[in-house]
C-alpha cells in the first residue's frame, strides 16, 4: 500500500524545470500485489490499482479517478500490461476570463481501458504496441467524445551499428453526431554509430489529420492537414560538452488551400562547441 499528496501554489514558477501545471492539490492512495511464479512464462506478475483526487488551492475539483491494473513480465523479454480507468474531470472553462472551476466548467465522466506490450522475439527485433479506447473529451468544443488509439512500433537492429526505429500512431476522436477527426502520425528513425564518438541519423515524420469542419463548433478547421519534415544529421561528440553537428533538415505542407505535399522549409545548419574540461 502506498499513500502520496502533491500541492503545488498557485504563484508558483518553475522556468528551468518540468513542472507544467500549478495551483494544484492531489492525493493519491494505491496498492497492488505481486507473485513470481515457478516454471512458468511469465515470472512475475502483479495487480494493482489506487485513487486519486486533484483540487485547486481553493478546494475545486478537478478531477476523481480510479484505476485498475495487471501486469505480466517474462520470457522474450516481454512486458503486457493492461487497465481499466474511471475518472471524472473538468473541461474548458466557458468563461476563459475567469479562472474559476466551480459554475465555469463542465464535469465530464469516462471510461477508459487501454493495453501496452513489448517484446523480443529474437535478439535483434523489438515489438512494441500502445492502445486504449473508451470515453474522452473533445476539448475543442466541451462535449463528451469517444476515442480509439492504436500505436504499434518497431525496432530493429540491422548491425551493431545500424538502428531502424518505425513508428506509427492511428487515433480516431467520435462525437454524437459523426467522427470529428482521424489523425495518423509515422514515425522513421534511422541511426548509424559510426564509431563511438560519432553517428549518422535519417528521421522522417509523417502526419495527416482529416476533419470534418461542420462538426466544430468554435472554430472552422480545414478539412484536411499533412506535413511531412525529414532531417539528416551528422554528429561527433569529443565529450559530452565539445560537439559537432552537421545537418540538413526540409518541411512540405499540404491542406484544403494546397492539393498536394508542397515544400515550405529548407534548412542547412551547423553547430560546433568545445569545453576546456580540467
Amino acid at each position: 500500500m502506498s499513500s502520496q499528496y502533491e500541492s503545488i501554489g498557485r504563484d508558483f514558477r518553475a522556468d528551468l524545470g518540468f513542472i507544467d501545471k500549478v495551483d494544484l492539490a492531489k492525493f493519491v492512495f494505491g496498492g497492488g500485489y505481486t507473485w513470481y511464479p515457478d516454471d512458468h512464462f511469465f515470472n512475475r506478475i502483479e495487480v494493482g490499482g489506487d485513487w486519486d483526487i486533484t483540487h485547486t488551492q481553493q478546494h475545486e475539483r478537478l478531477e476523481q479517478e480510479t484505476e485498475m491494473f495487471i501486469e505480466f513480465e517474462g520470457g522474450l523479454q516481454s512486458y503486457i500490461a493492461a487497465g481499466v480507468i474511471e475518472r471524472e474531470r473538468v473541461g474548458r472553462r466557458h468563461d476563459p476570463s475567469d479562472i474559476a472551476i466551480n459554475g465555469n466548467t463542465t464535469m465530464f465522466e469516462e471510461t477508459l481501458g487501454w493495453f501496452y506490450t513489448n517484446f523480443t522475439p529474437v535478439g535483434s527485433l523489438k515489438l512494441e504496441l500502445d492502445m486504449y479506447f473508451g470515453d474522452d473529451i473533445d476539448y475543442a468544443n466541451n462535449r463528451p467524445a469517444s476515442v480509439n488509439m492504436f500505436n504499434p512500433g518497431v525496432e530493429w537492429k540491422i548491425t551493431e551499428s545500424l538502428v531502424l526505429d518505425i513508428s506509427h500512431r492511428y487515433q480516431i476522436l467520435d462525437v454524437d453526431d459523426g467522427r470529428l477527426f482521424t489523425a495518423n502520425l509515422s514515425d522513421l528513425r534511422l541511426n548509424w554509430q559510426l564509431t563511438l564518438n560519432s553517428f549518422i541519423r535519417l528521421s522522417s515524420v509523417y502526419t495527416r489529420i482529416e476533419r470534418d469542419p461542420s462538426l466544430y463548433l468554435y472554430q472552422n478547421p480545414n478539412s484536411l492537414y499533412e506535413d511531412l519534415g525529414n532531417e539528416l544529421l551528422y554528429g561527433y561528440k569529443l565529450n559530452p560538452q565539445s560537439v559537432f553537428y552537421l545537418g540538413y533538415s526540409d518541411a512540405f505542407i499540404a491542406n484544403d488551400d494546397i492539393d498536394s505535399l508542397t515544400q515550405n522549409d529548407k534548412t542547412f545548419f551547423m553547430k560546433v562547441s568545445y569545453a576546456w574540461l580540467l
